[in-house]
C-alpha cells in the first residue's frame, strides 16, 4: 500500500493546483476524440500460485471518443502501458509487457469535471523461464477528470484487472491494478 501514495499524493497535489489555477468559465470537453499521457503505479498479485507484482511506476498513452448527452456521457478508450518490463516477487523469473486495456467509459459532468466508471478487456503478454504466456481478462475501475481549459483535462483513475494467465503447463489468475495521474487533450 506504501507502493501507492506517492503517486496518489502527486495526482491530488496536481488536480488541486490544476483545479485553482482555472478560470470558472473552463468547461468540460464536449464530444469528439482524445488522446493523452498517463503515469501511474502497478501492483498486483497472483490468487493461484501465491506470487506478487512489484510496484513499479509506468507510463502509458491513450486515446478514446466521448459522446456528450448533456449532464451524462458515453465513450470508448484503448490504453497502451509504455516502459520496461512489469517483473514479479515470489516467483521464478516472470515478466511482463504490452498491457493493452479495452475499456467502455459511461459517467456524468458536473462543471468542468467529470466522474466516470469503465468496464473493459485487458492483454499482456510474459515471460517466465518455462516459456511465454498470454494474459487476458475483464477490467473495471472509477476515474475524474478536471477541465484546464477547453482542450486540456487532468484527472485521476483508478483500474483493476483481473487476468487469466493461459499457457500449456497451466492456468491461473492475476489481478493488477493501477492508480494513474493522467493528462487529455482533445482534437
Amino acid at each position: 500500500m506504501d507502493q501507492m501514495k506517492n503517486p496518489l499524493m502527486l495526482a491530488s497535489g496536481a488536480l488541486a493546483a490544476a483545479s485553482v489555477g482555472t478560470g470558472a468559465d473552463a468547461q468540460s470537453m464536449p464530444d469528439g476524440f482524445y488522446a493523452g499521457l498517463s503515469f501511474g503505479d502497478y501492483v498486483g498479485a497472483n490468487n493461484d500460485d501465491g506470487y506478487s507484482w512489484n510496484g513499479s511506476t509506468r507510463g502509458g498513452v491513450f486515446v478514446g471518443y466521448d459522446r456528450d448527452f448533456g449532464n451524462f456521457f458515453v465513450g470508448g478508450e484503448v490504453a497502451l502501458t509504455l516502459g520496461s518490463d512489469l517483473s514479479v516477487y515470489g516467483a521464478d523469473p516472470y515478466t511482463g509487457s504490452n498491457l493493452v486495456d479495452y475499456k467502455i467509459r459511461f459517467g456524468r459532468e458536473f462543471g468542468s469535471t467529470k466522474f466516470y466508471g469503465f468496464a473493459g478487456y485487458s492483454t499482456m503478454d510474459a515471460v517466465d523461464d518455462s516459456g511465454d504466456l498470454s494474459l487476458s481478462g475483464m477490467n473495471g475501475g472509477l476515474g475524474m477528470s478536471h477541465a484546464i481549459n477547453s482542450n486540456i483535462d487532468i484527472g485521476l483513475e483508478y483500474i483493476r484487472r483481473d487476468l487469466d494467465d493461459s499457457a500449456a503447463y497451466y492456468t491461473a489468475t492475476d489481478n493488477l491494478s493501477t492508480v494513474a495521474l493522467r493528462l487529455s487533450f482533445q482534437f
